[in-house]
């Protein structure tokens, strides 16, 4: 194993159409590194166009990893992502490299760095808790899992069902066993660069990037697998072939109107991102670094382009930097990261 004063994480992530697998790219010739795809949809064969993957060439140029590994029948989940991502990060890192972590599916990047727990359910449990008075059950669960009782709100019913439920299960105190997945991560520093957009400037990139999927064939693309694959595969719930599908069976009426609805879905998608990423710094207490002469505002992302935005939003600014000031900066913060510490 890479011993942990070896391991560093670069990880890149924000929005859907925000620009990640181009920075990723850039950023990993730069700094001679390699790819790894936090993305649920890429990491299948055949689904290329509407997960934009990378360009034969660009797949040559720079090695990515878990991108088309798995048949559109099988299913990716968050251990198995998290198994094979830790595996290669390891392999990395003890060649003296710096893996980016590229992609926005923020359930995979946050169990692989924070650790991925395994909780049981029972619905039949969980229903007979849901109909009991939440002060009863706050006081039941203050009997037999005191630590995370304290941790929790006594009003939080539905926090407070779920920490039964899995006590009940396991006869086990659920902070403990949160504790326990924490040692299936990635053990080394993390250093996490969120990309940020003004609103009215990403829909423009998801409109365009939509437009442009439908000209490359993304109908076409969904009714080659629909034809060797059938229709019910998971990938094809996924935001953009969810749709196309949708369109083959009648029920959107037009290009234009699919390229509405495909929009539509990626903003919403692209806005449970962003929230993602203002609530995960302070939510994990991640260390947030501001840039020099700049201390008065942490730095939680950066953009291309050349002006720093005004906007703030609860005390995080989002600053604007060219590529070459970017990667001096990563050099830099890379450079100086800490063992075990996770740097937004």
């Amino acid at each position: 194993m890479a011993s942990k004063e070896q391991k560093k994480l670069l990880v890149i992530s924000g929005p859907t159409a925000s620009g990640k697998s181009k920075l990723a790219f850039y950023l990993a010739k730069k700094l001679n590194s390699e790819i790894v795809s936090a993305d649920s949809v890429a990491v299948y064969k055949e689904f290329n166009i509407g997960t934009d993957k990378p360009s034969k060439s660009q797949l040559e140029e720079v090695p990515h990893h878990l991108i088309n590994v798995l048949t559109p029948k099988e299913k990716c989940t968050v251990s198995f992502f998290c198994k094979e991502a830790l595996k290669i990060l390891d392999s990395l890192c003890l060649n003296h490299k710096i893996p980016i972590l590229s992609g926005g599916t923020t359930l995979y990047i946050s169990s692989l760095i924070n650790g991925l727990t395994h909780l049981p359910t029972n619905k039949e449990l969980r229903k007979e808790l849901e109909s009991t008075d939440t002060k009863e059950l706050y006081q039941r669960l203050t009997k037999i899992a005191p630590k995370t009782a304290v941790s929790l709100h006594p009003n939080d019913k539905v926090r407070i069902v779920r920490a039964l439920e899995v006590a009940l299960l396991t006869k086990k105190e659920p902070k403990d066993i949160l504790k326990e997945g924490e040692k299936e991560k990635f053990s080394g520093a993390v250093l996490i660069l969120v990309l940020f957009w003004r609103r009215d400037e990403l829909h423009q990139r998801i409109k365009a990037r939509t437009v442009g999927m439908i000209e490359k064939g993304l109908i076409n693309e969904v009714e080659e697998i629909v034809l060797k694959w059938g229709e019910s595969l998971h990938p094809l719930n996924s935001v953009g072939y969810r749709e196309v599908l949708q369109f083959l069976r009648g029920k959107i009426k037009s290009k234009e109107e699919l390229i509405e609805k495909i929009s539509a879905a990626t903003r919403r998608l692209a806005r449970h991102q962003m929230i993602f990423w203002r609530n995960e710094p302070k939510k994990r207490d991640y260390k947030i670094i501001p840039l020099q002469n700049d201390s008065s505002y942490p730095l939680i992302g950066c953009e291309a382009g050349e002006d720093r935005l005004k906007r703030k939003r609860e005390g995080v600014r989002v600053l604007s930097l060219n590529k070459e000031s970017l990667l001096k900066y990563l050099k830099d913060a890379l450079e100086n990261l800490e063992s075990d510490s996770k740097v937004v």
